[in-house]
């Protein structure tokens, strides 16, 4: 097998990219870091969760040495829906905050220490409308399918067409300073797969998802 000049280099740019990232999580191993927040029943922030059993847990990625995750500890919340966690940082990705209703799921990156202000447990009520977006011609001979929404459907695909409704417990993740709703999954348009990434906005209510099938 001949290794060119070109592969090699680019070889190496990735060991450094790994080993850079490795560094950067081995620098936080080991440091004390702080949570808190505020949990709220309703987007309006007048009705805190009272006494609310919040477990804590460390999620390790499928690149780790043990992947899965692993229970930390378990917080409960004040009369007024507060909390304070502090946490010695572990190699993992990200922290799991859960509800013991199963009303929240807040994905909150490692290595931080931030006050998250208020969170709202709305999840339950989200829903969220799929279109198609399009400016294409399809057939009945073309197909789309989405395993992640157990969907399969055949064509035409008129713009404009709703062909499912997210409707359930959807999670939170903090990025940038905010709360997110991400949302990503895989579909497949006449058996050709493309990843499709979204970020809606808590207590909004109700929300399109324009799934743009042009770009297959």
């Amino acid at each position: 097998m001949t290794i060119y000049p070109t592969k090699i280099v680019m070889l190496i740019s990735i060991l450094l990219i790994i080993i850079a990232c490795s560094k950067d999580k081995n620098d936080h191993e080991g440091k004390n870091y702080k949570l808190e927040g505020t949990i709220f029943s309703d987007c309006a922030n007048t009705i805190p969760y009272k006494n609310g059993k919040l477990s804590v847990t460390n999620e390790y990625s499928v690149e780790a040495e043990d992947p899965g995750q692993e229970s930390i500890t378990e917080i409960t919340t004040d009369e007024n829906g507060k909390f304070t966690f502090e946490y010695k940082a572990h190699y993992s990705d990200y922290l799991i905050l859960n509800s013991d209703t199963g009303d929240i799921s807040v994905y909150l990156p490692n290595y931080i220490n931030s006050n998250l202000g208020s969170i709202n447990l709305f999840q339950k009520n989200a829903q969220i409308i799929v279109k198609i977006k399009t400016n294409k011609v399809f057939t009945a001979q073309d197909n789309l399918m989405i395993e992640a929404l157990d969907l399969k459907i055949n064509g035409p695909f008129p713009d404009g067409q709703i062909i499912d409704t997210i409707d359930g417990h959807l999670n939170l993740a903090w990025e940038n300073n905010k709360f997110i709703i991400p949302l990503g999954f895989y579909y497949h348009l006449n058996y050709r797969a493309k990843l499709i990434e979204y970020n809606f906005q808590p207590c909004i209510g109700l929300q399109i998802l324009n799934l743009d099938i042009d770009g297959n």
